[in-house]
């Protein structure tokens, strides 16, 4: 017999044990993110399972986010983690993701809206296939890299392809570079003047700065953006923020925050990625100020090799290009998004989802953040 049950604090320990039994203990930090999510206190499920004569078989994570269309304040899902045991029946799975789609059309504050940008290339496939997903913009198919240190990155990509022929040759498998740590906190009262804005390194996601950003960003806003209140930020950045494994630089114009970037470089800080980055207006001219300010950054107060960035929208892409001009193209999307039933929301958002009037398509619309 096939049951379906949300998670919740009292399902928990099912959901662990599906996610174990495919990933190992690995698996169970996006979990453990998911169930922090502060969208929880007032809509507590954070996905479904699936069990089989009372043994719980798959998973479907469900993380509610706070999304504004034109000013107006709607819940959007983000799918996340994913599976399945190895011994359970297809079926089981599919039951989930049928609860799933009925779980969006259910739920409350009008507009239906599913995305995610952390897809494999089949379920990005398979999305297109259905002809479910919406328009996707280039830009979440590439990969953009700044080689901040061109030797150390030059040497590992000798490193890379000796042991490519290696295992070729030997059936030897291939190693992983093992870095020293390196903490970032000696540089944390970072401050310098970029464009005409004061850039500083902000170790908390204050209150009157954050919140303050997003009330002026939605006085204006026309178009989509995912919310990010102070309590939003602290839920997906503080932890790494105060250790320093990730770096927050905040643009501001006198007293007024108006733009940050978000990097995350791990303990080893060598290989950064984009984690966010957004300013008030979505202004190119205080986007780009980040942008050369963390790439100046990273290469004055850590040993970073690479900046790596995926997806944003087609209109900051030459920026993007600008800073980080080594492109690699990917066969697939990262992104998905949909309105389940909801044709006309949809039809709406394919006329500004992508345009300079909305932020969207970024590692922050979705779990690639994490």
């Amino acid at each position: 017999m096939m049951t379906i049950k949300p998670l919740t604090e009292d399902t928990l320990d099912d959901a662990r044990s599906v996610i174990e039994s495919r990933f190992g203990a690995g698996g169970l930090d996006a979990l453990r993110i998911d169930m922090a999510n502060p969208v929880r206190k007032e809509f507590p499920v954070a996905g479904h399972i699936a069990y089989k004569d009372g043994t719980p078989v798959a998973f479907e994570a469900s993380i509610l986010r706070r999304i504004f269309f034109k000013g107006k304040k709607f819940l959007g899902r983000v799918g996340g983690l994913s599976c399945i045991r190895k011994e359970a029946p297809l079926r089981a799975f599919l039951l989930v993701m049928a609860e799933v789609e009925a779980f969006v059309e259910r739920m409350p504050e009008g507009c239906r809206l599913s995305f995610g940008n952390s897809q494999c290339r089949e379920i990005s496939a398979t999305s297109c296939l259905r002809n479910v997903c919406g328009n996707v913009p280039l830009s979440c198919s590439l990969y953009y890299e700044r080689r901040i240190r061109f030797l150390p990155w030059f040497m590992l990509r000798i490193r890379y392809w000796a042991q490519r022929v290696r295992r070729k040759l030997f059936k030897i498998g291939l190693t992983e570079k093992k870095w020293p740590e390196f903490s970032t906190l000696a540089s944390r009262g970072y401050e310098t003047r970029c464009d005409g804005f004061q850039i500083g390194r902000l170790m908390e996601f204050r209150e009157d700065l954050f919140n303050g950003l997003m009330k002026r960003y939605l006085e204006t806003s026309a178009g989509l953006v995912s919310s990010r209140t102070s309590e939003e930020l602290e839920w997906l950045f503080g932890e790494r923020v105060r250790k320093g494994t990730a770096v927050v630089l905040g643009a501001f114009s006198g007293d007024e925050l108006v733009g940050h970037v978000i990097v995350d470089g791990g303990v080893a800080a060598r290989y950064w990625r984009i984690v966010d980055w957004f300013a008030l207006r979505n202004d190119a001219k205080t986007l780009e100020a980040l942008l050369k300010t963390v790439c100046r950054f990273l290469k004055e107060k850590t040993p970073a090799i690479t900046l790596s960035s995926r997806g944003f929208p087609t209109f900051v892409q030459p920026i993007i290009s600008k800073y980080l001009p080594h492109r690699t193209n990917m066969s697939y999307s990262v992104f998905t998004w949909y309105c389940g039933k909801d044709k006309s929301f949809q039809a709406e958002l394919e006329k500004i989802i992508d345009t300079p009037s909305s932020w969207f398509f970024g590692p922050y619309d979705g779990d690639a953040c994490y």
